[in-house]
């Protein structure tokens, strides 16, 4: 190996590393400011709402792993308009999935934690759910960022980044603590999250050789009309039939993913991507009926 190469891998390990560990101190320190600024039993109040978010992100980072061998490669092939065309239409069907689950999430948490944990957890953490909601959904602005930019080795504003993010986040929650308790140190999360998570999209975008205005059209747009049926059906439903024990808690959410999905089918694909599900359904469905 070529000192060049060397220097190569180490500061591509270095950048990520940073950003990592940005990303888990400001995870980790939020119960270390509740513990030390308030009590422990303030701690359960919060992490069980935010765990209940964290399977979300889990999933989220699940999927997204495979992708970053395939944006590696397109940029060693120099396929920059392949690459951008995968960012912004994985992004497309990975939203469709987050922005639904995130909804289901602040319409039903509540209910899902009074009969889940009790009444005391769904009263004391619902705002904080809310908040750490939304700073999520700022930080999955663009699901496939990290790995994106992993795979064309453009991670050093992202890691400068995620320092800065960390040390505003320590601070805001710092401050906020004693005056709101968990609510503040959840708007610590939330709050450099609505300023670097723009940007980094629109970097993301410029490295991607697209627009920001381009990622929101064919992104965001084909989403919108989904998206508020599966919101709007999902909060008339529970408020007409509010759900009394869990097992109506997730009868009401599959409900909810039975309307969303037609309207996902017919707003958030292309017509190209309709056609080709289509044509791959009826070969599996031939296939089956001759076995």
């Amino acid at each position: 190996m070529s000192l060049v190469s060397l220097k190569e891998l180490f500061s591509f390990g270095f950048k990520s590393f940073v950003y990592a560990t940005s990303f888990s101190v400001g995870v980790l320190s939020d119960k270390l400011i509740l513990g030390a600024f308030i009590n422990p039993v303030a701690v359960a109040f919060y992490t069980i709402p935010v765990n209940f978010l964290s399977q979300a992100r889990n999933l989220v980072w699940s999927v997204t792993r495979v992708f970053m061998p395939m944006f590696s490669e397109l940029d060693a092939r120099n396929e920059k308009q392949v690459a951008r065309d995968l960012l912004f239409n994985s992004s497309r069907y990975a939203l469709g999935i987050i922005l639904p689950l995130i909804g289901g999430i602040c319409i039903l948490g509540p209910t899902f934690l009074h009969h889940w944990m009790g009444p005391d957890y769904a009263l004391q953490g619902r705002w904080v759910l809310h908040i750490m909601a939304a700073a999520y959904l700022f930080q999955w602005l663009c699901p496939f960022r990290n790995r994106f930019l992993q795979g064309v080795n453009r991670l050093e504003v992202q890691a400068r980044l995620g320092f800065v993010s960390v040390i505003i986040n320590l601070a805001a929650s710092v401050a906020l603590v004693n005056f709101m308790g968990k609510e503040g140190v959840a708007l610590g999360t939330l709050l450099p999250s609505m300023v670097i998570e723009p940007y980094l999209l629109f970097y993301t975008c410029r490295v991607a050789g697209g627009s920001l205005r381009h990622y929101l059209i064919s992104v965001y747009l084909p989403l919108l009309v989904p998206v508020s049926v599966f919101a709007g059906f999902l909060a008339w439903f529970v408020e007409m039939w509010p759900p009394q024990n869990l097992l109506e808690v997730i009868w009401v959410a599959m409900l909810s993913i039975i309307v969303y999905w037609p309207f996902f089918f017919m707003f958030g694909m292309s017509r190209h991507e309709r056609t080709v599900l289509l044509d791959r359904f009826w070969v599996l469905h031939r296939k089956w009926r001759r076995a």
